[in-house]
């Protein structure tokens, strides 16, 4: 079946998604077909959360890529990426 890679990207704020996501496309170093927005906040702290909640569900789901975590276990700011993305997007 299909799988997915996780991950995020910024933009400026004068850029709508669709530009943000063709410059990712262009510049991404795996091979990606498809690219779509899940989320969009200005908040680091709750899109980092939000990018390793993601590749959670989808790799315990059987559908993520083989890619590392996005947040180390070692990070001292992990759970507070984590409690910031369930504040802001309820996952």
């Amino acid at each position: 079946g299909r799988r997915y890679y996780v991950g995020r990207t910024s933009g400026k704020l004068s850029e709508t998604a669709e530009e943000i996501l063709q410059r990712r496309l262009s510049s991404h170093h795996r091979e990606v077909a498809v690219l779509k927005v899940d989320a969009i906040t200005s908040s680091y702290t709750a899109i980092r959360g939000r990018e390793h909640l993601m590749y959670l569900k989808l790799k315990g789901a059987g559908r993520g890529t083989d890619q590392i975590n996005p947040i180390s276990p070692r990070n001292p700011r992990k759970n507070r990426y984590l409690l910031a993305a369930e504040r802001m997007f309820g996952e």
